[in-house]
């Protein structure tokens, strides 16, 4: 009954199965929203995610491996890249180019910040900068420069 169906997490960076996917619903645009490794690495650590690597080398070596079907398809017409740091800290043009690449009026935007609040997800932003092992963020920098967000 609604015009637009969005969906959290329904398809990994260039998942396998994403061919499966459009077999049953037809094509979809895809949004992939990336955030710096070192805050992924950092949240990992204090949160305790199991499945994110604790041994910076182990980290590096999975991030890139999650990384392949992203970089493969980033220049897919039906998907488009966003950093979540830039989502946050510059949220209206950000949105617009969202809205832009969906071919979504801005008018159709009724709750702006309602589900996505940029004022909350700030202080997920540059949480390595605090982080007690500086050596472990130090390599992950070397290794992942391309995917750190220097502001």
């Amino acid at each position: 009954s609604k015009e637009y169906l969005v969906l959290d997490q329904f398809c990994a960076d260039g998942s396998p199965d994403m061919g499966i996917k459009e077999e049953y619903i037809g094509p979809f645009k895809k949004i992939c929203v990336y955030r710096d490794p070192r805050d992924v690495y950092v949240t990992g650590c204090l949160l305790e995610e199991h499945w994110i690597p604790k041994k910076p080398h182990d980290f590096v070596a999975w991030y890139r491996y999650n990384l392949k079907g992203f970089v493969s398809t980033q220049k897919s017409s039906s998907m488009m890249v966003v950093r979540f740091e830039e989502l946050v800290l510059q949220y209206s043009i950000t949105v617009t180019k969202v809205l832009r690449f969906l071919g979504i009026d801005e008018d159709k935007h009724i709750h702006p910040k309602k589900y996505f609040n940029p004022e909350i997800s700030k202080k997920n932003i540059g949480l390595w900068k605090s982080f007690a092992n500086q050596d472990s963020i130090d390599l992950i920098y070397r290794e992942l420069r391309d995917f750190c967000y220097d502001n």
